[in-house]
């Protein structure tokens, strides 16, 4: 299994919020060369280099071993942000990069909340919860009046 291949897709290219989450709220939780193997595939997504990858290459580019590699990816897989699928002939893989859940996700699943938890404790979880929850305003009494947009973006577009 050491010579297998495999391809990367996505659905959702990842934001700095995405990344944040995954520094902050999953990289206690599966370990640093978890998410460097995350990054590194959403890397070659962002490429347009989906044809066929080799793992030995890879590990190679990123100074770790096979058993890492395995070990990281089985983290990845078991907090939902990487699934993989196996083609019939077992030879080649197709690994799926999900997003990182925004706070508000996170907060709902106790499963992942509790782990962290158990790993940097209530406070700086509380704490990094209310920063990322007071980033946005919260709008639910609020209603959107803004005017559409008619002729007049014609004048605010140079030609």
């Amino acid at each position: 299994m050491k010579n297998f291949v495999f391809y990367i897709e996505t659905s959702n290219l990842l934001n700095n919020d995405d990344f944040r989450n995954l520094r902050k709220l999953y990289l206690p939780i599966v370990g640093t060369n978890a998410i460097v193997i995350y990054e590194y595939f959403n890397d070659i997504v962002e490429e347009k280099n989906k044809g066929l990858l080799n793992i030995e290459e890879i590990c190679n580019q990123l100074q770790i071993d096979n058993i890492i590699f395995h070990d990281s990816l089985n983290k990845l897989e078991a907090v939902g942000l990487v699934h993989t699928f196996m083609k019939n002939d077992n030879n080649s893989f197709i690994f799926s990069i999900i997003k990182p859940n925004n706070i508000e996700d996170f907060n709902k699943n106790p499963l992942l909340k509790s782990h962290l938890i158990k790993l940097i404790g209530q406070t700086k979880f509380e704490k990094i919860y209310f920063e990322q929850k007071e980033k946005f305003i919260n709008k639910n009494n609020y209603k959107n009046i803004s005017k559409k947009p008619k002729g007049q973006m014609k004048n605010l577009i140079p030609v």
